[in-house]
């Protein structure tokens, strides 16, 4: 059996190995293949041989055979700045963040007197309440005093009244002292009246006094 020449004669009579041939036609077809290294941060998905499917950046990672499965999710694009504005520079954006820390800041200060000043309020109407409540007590403690002054003086009244009509009545035994038993009971009544007179006037002098002490008093 004659061997098999492992070179092909052209028609110009130069021959070239088959294997060379192969190994040219397989590395073209792989460079063919094979996209570009990488572009960006775009995510390439597949499914490899068993239908898993798999994520990479980098499209030299996917097998050849895999590339009919491939779909790209292109990675986002940060928006150019409009025509005609000029990026700020290391200066200026030090400037708007030390501006806008102070804005920060004012607003924090507001914010702050804000508060303060309703806590202010709560306590300015808890005052007014307890000093509305202080003068509730106090009106109701000087309405009381004056209603017991007003009913000891109209008691007091009242009796001197009945203290006069038993003057009255121990003058008309005066009259008839010399009868041995109107003159006993005469000195009898006489005496009795003295000391409920002076028992009397003693406590007119004592309402009398703290009635002048009471009107120098203002309802508050």
């Amino acid at each position: 059996m004659t061997a098999m020449n492992p070179t092909h004669t052209c028609k110009t009579g130069n021959s070239f190995p088959v294997f060379a041939l192969f190994a040219l036609l397989t590395a073209l077809s792989s460079w063919l293949a094979v996209p570009p290294a990488r572009a960006g941060n775009d995510i390439y998905r597949y499914l490899d041989a068993s239908g898993v499917e798999r994520f990479t950046d980098d499209p030299g990672l996917i097998p050849r055979d895999r590339w009919s499965t491939v779909r790209v999710q292109k990675a986002p694009v940060a928006p150019a700045a409009p025509a005609g504005v000029t990026p700020l520079t290391q200066d200026e954006e030090k400037k708007e963040a030390s501006e806008k820390d102070a804005r920060a800041k004012e607003k924090r200060d507001r914010e702050r007197k804000a508060v303060d000043e309703r806590y202010r309020q709560v306590l300015l109407r808890q005052k007014a309440a307890a000093e509305r409540e202080r003068v509730e007590k106090a009106r109701k403690a000087y309405d009381a005093e004056k209603a017991k002054l007003t009913a000891e003086d109209d008691a007091l009244k009242t009796e001197y009244g009945m203290l006069l009509a038993e003057k009255a009545e121990v003058d008309k035994l005066a009259l008839r002292k010399r009868n041995p038993r109107m003159g006993r009971q005469f000195r009898e009544r006489e005496a009795a009246l003295e000391a409920r007179m002076k028992d009397y006037e003693a406590r007119r002098a004592d309402l009398d006094a703290r009635l002048k002490a009471f009107s120098a008093k203002v309802r508050p």
